[in-house]
């Protein structure tokens, strides 16, 4: 029968299978990361279909794939099973088989290691050098769901049809798994060849055992191997215990032929002569047993001798018993051998009896224990070579996962021999990274790119705001895409007729996406839920800035038409000037503005047409105006709506717009000035105007020019870089040279920080920093620190006191310049590392609940 542990073999190791899911929840995260680790790739877009169709299937796939899990078959040697949870969209080539765009569910399907046929092409020298993974097509198998909402035929229901479509996926995911990504085949060394491992599963536990050779090569056969020992450990390593008593051999053989020899002298009473003689004798077979007690083990040695004597005194015998203990170090990882207890008995009988018995056991004391020394000192080199048999084991997990580790935590002695278990660390878990860009066809967004490392994405949770305040939201988990129906164009190049528009396609406004999913525990093995952090791209239409220089930078503010409580945020518009540009016509309103000259604005962009001249209108009203003219705001915007015109309602913050356009202070007519994609102004005109004359204006002075085009209102600080004191650089008061720019790279608080670029006399700032200061104004929330541009050292200072924050000076906007900010407040949120996270635009409102 052969070993409970390791079979016929000396040594056994298992590796747990939960330990092989979170090695490939380290490929999955690794995704092509380091080309020296292999990896699974988190999406893909591929054709389908254009090497051979299946069933009349062909057209584009695109789809995330979730991190694969391994399952391993009891007893087997050659093969396991694979599932993957997966999100796809298809779209059918014209006049193929009709396909469900939208697919979610989870594959499974069955692997085997396969050897290659030496007859092969270029395979007859190297074919026993490979492995080879092949699935079995016929084990696919998926469950989920298949849908469509733009094909009409596929979205009526009919449980036949629908088992129809499962069916043909499953053939399609079969083709797929034996074509494209069939795997090729892998080198691997002797050790590691088909049937050189064997696959073991129980209750609750399964693991794969590869057996070892410590005196020589393995030798044995494979499906000897049929207990699992793990024990709940990532790893575990199993020793023969006759393995472990052979370390003792030599010295065993060295006592076994030990010659006793000790001289007796025995004091007679006078007038008799003492007695002076000398005793030899030899030792029975000695025996040795293995003696497991958990948490270490002893080797028992037993010894019986006898010596005789030539002279009247009677011969002699002795038994030896000699304890060896085997102990583990955790601490060290070290498995070493010390000298246990130790008895030596001898037995005399008649004259000198005593003498006789302590001249014996005295001599065979000291030889014994110097024997057991030695045995204990010459194994350890042996020990520690078995120990250091770890180390294959890391390299090949290396090979796997740059950042993989292994070590023993703890020993049992049991009576088949030692089992060493230990825990296998990987790399840990990445956050989630959350991402989308227009679709191809520019109607909506794709998050494809979105991913969890090592995990899955179980949810999308849209959300998007306009520039009036009014927000909407959508949670979606059978697809990565946000669409909306395909609008009519405009005449001036914008859509409208739109039931579901979003930002960047339709309008300004900011398009947020936080991801929800789980991820497979670096440590445990487990899925964990998981959250990622939101991430925002803001989106905003562009006016060249003048190029004659603006006196300051214009900045203004969306007119409230809904939640006018609360403030907007500061928008410089002509900080998006780079790039191609279209005209705009800038209506500056004044308080003398009528009914006709709306009437007549819009009659003169009805009659006018320019088709080789893009146009936006920007409505400009007088700070603190706006509110009363709430009505008037509306009629632009419908007027934009019913013309496809881009319209733009602003407030003239500081009168900056005024400043640079040359408004009269005291003028209360209205003021026309049309800007031309290079920033010129080709056309002004202060009072009222005619539909006519303003007609004809636009047709002469439009230069030509594309579309307005929207385009990301983006910080030139990514996410995922690092906000550190270069971003300082060049910009640090005078007044605070006694002090360095804040360490926001070097932060120990776990929690990170909060970095807001404000202006001290905005409404939506002061707003903002309010609510910061209520939400995270505590020792334990992050650290606060507010970039107040304009601001010296000094009114730094004094809004410190004020706000009760943290207050950075920008007296010349370099800080703010060189972020790239262009929204007032603008929020990013950084890790202790400094590493930015997230960037949030706007006030932080107690009513919207939103949080940084």
């Amino acid at each position: 029968m052969g070993n409970v542990f390791t079979g016929d073999f000396e040594a056994v190791l298992q590796v747990s299978g939960k330990t092989l899911n979170r090695l490939a929840a380290s490929m999955h995260q690794n995704a092509g990361g380091n080309p020296d680790t292999p990896s699974f790739p988190h999406s893909l877009w591929l054709r389908m279909g254009d090497d051979g169709m299946v069933d009349g299937v062909r057209g584009t796939l695109q789809a995330e794939i979730c991190t694969p899990q391994i399952e391993l078959v009891n007893a087997s040697t050659d093969r396991f099973f694979l599932s993957a949870a997966i999100r796809a969209w298809f779209q059918a080539d014209p006049g193929t088989t009709p396909f469900p765009a939208f697919i979610k569910g989870a594959f499974r399907a069955e692997y085997r290691l396969t050897d290659i046929d030496q007859k092969c092409l270029g395979w007859a020298s190297r074919a026993a050098d490979y492995l080879w993974i092949r699935v079995v097509p016929e084990s696919v198998t998926f469950e989920g769901g298949l849908s469509d909402d733009t094909n009409l035929m596929l979205m009526l229901p009919d449980p036949g049809a629908e088992a129809a479509r499962h069916e043909l996926f499953v053939r399609q995911i079969a083709a797929a798994l034996a074509g494209p990504f069939e795997a090729t085949p892998h080198p691997v060394s002797k050790r590691f060849r088909n049937g050189s491992l064997i696959s073991l599963a129980g209750p609750g536990e399964s693991g794969l055992a590869l057996p070892l050779g410590i005196t020589g090569n393995p030798s044995g056969a494979i499906t000897s191997i049929a207990n699992l020992f793990l024990a709940g450990e990532d790893f575990a390593f199993a020793l023969r215990e006759d393995l472990l008593m052979a370390l003792l051999a030599p010295s065993i053989a060295a006592i076994q032929d030990y010659k006793p020899s000790v001289h007796v002298h025995i004091s007679t009473p006078w007038p008799a002569p003492d007695i002076d003689t000398d005793y030899n004798g030899s030792l029975d077979p000695i025996s040795v047993s293995w003696q497991p007690h958990g948490s270490f083990a002893v080797i028992h040695i037993h010894a019986r001798g006898h010596l005789h004597t030539g002279s009247v005194l009677a011969d002699a015998s002795f038994t030896v018993d000699q304890d060896i203990f085997v102990n583990f170090n955790a601490g060290d990882e070290t498995l070493w051998l010390s000298v246990g207890s130790r008895s030596v008995t001898a037995n005399a009988s008649g004259l000198g009896s005593g003498a006789i018995s302590d001249g014996v056991s005295g001599a065979v004391d000291a030889v014994v224990k110097a024997f057991a020394e030695a045995a204990c000192t010459g194994a350890r080199s042996q020990l520690d070579a078995m120990i250091a048999r770890k180390q294959e084991l890391i390299d090949q997990l290396r090979g796997l996962d740059g950042g993989a580790g292994a070590r023993f935590t703890n020993a049992s002695f049991e009576p088949d021999g030692i089992v060493l278990r230990g825990r296998i660390t990987v790399s840990s878990r990445h956050a989630g990274k959350p991402a989308f860009e227009l679709t191809q066809a520019k109607d909506g967004y794709s998050a494809l790119a979105s991913w969890f490392p090592g995990g899955r994405i179980d949810k999308f949770e849209w959300s998007w705001t306009w520039p009036d305040n009014s927000t909407k939201a959508t949670t979606l988990s059978d697809r990565f895409l946000l669409r909306r129906p395909h609008p009519k164009p405009g005449k001036w190049g914008t859509t409208f007729n739109l039931t579901d528009p979003l930002p960047g396609l339709d309008g300004s406004g900011t398009l947020c996406l936080r991801i929800s999913g789980a991820q497979i525990d670096a440590v445990t093995g487990d899925w964990v839920h998981v959250e990622s952090t939101r991430i925002c791209h803001r989106y905003g239409f562009a006016i060249r800035p003048l190029a004659n220089g603006a006196v300051i930078r214009p900045l203004s503010r969306e007119v409230a038409q809904t939640k006018p409580h609360i403030p907007h945020p500061e928008l410089a518009l002509t900080s998006l000037g780079e790039g191609a540009a279209s005209n705009a016509l800038v209506a500056y309103v004044g308080p003398d503005w009528d009914e006709e000259a709306t009437r007549a604005l819009y009659h003169a962009l009805e009659a006018t047409h320019r088709h080789d001249a893009g146009l936006m209108l920007l409505a400009l009203f007088s700070e603190g105006e706006a509110g009363k003219g709430e009505h008037l705001a509306r009629q632009f915007q419908e007027m934009g709506r019913a013309l496809g015109l881009v319209t733009l309602v602003q407030e003239d913050v500081d009168a900056s717009w005024a400043t640079n356009l040359a408004v009269p202070q005291t003028c209360r007519d209205s003021v026309w000035r049309l800007i031309t994609p290079e920033g010129g102004i080709s056309w002004a005109l202060t009072g009222a105007i005619s539909a006519d004359e303003l007609s004809k204006a636009l047709t002469h002075c439009l230069l030509p020019s594309q579309a307005p085009s929207l385009r990301p209102v983006e910080p030139k600080l990514a996410i995922g870089a690092r906000f550190g004191q270069g971003a300082f650089r060049g910009a640090w008061p005078i007044r605070l040279a006694h002090c360095p720019p804040p360490p926001f790279n070097r932060l120990a608080k776990a929690a990170g920080s909060l970095v807001s670029f404000v202006r001290q006399d905005s409404a939506a700032s002061r707003a903002h920093v309010r609510r910061l200061k209520a939400e995270y104004g505590h020792e334990t929330g992050p650290l606060v620190a507010l970039i107040l541009e304009g601001a010296d050292a000094h009114k730094a200072a004094h809004f410190s006191e004020e706000v009760g924050l943290p207050v950075l000076p920008d007296p010349g906007g370099a800080i703010t310049d060189r972020m790239g900010i262009s929204v007032w407040p603008t929020t990013f949120s950084l890790d202790k590392s400094g590493i930015l996270r997230a960037i949030d635009y706007g006030p932080l409102t107690e009513e919207e609940g939103r949080r940084v």
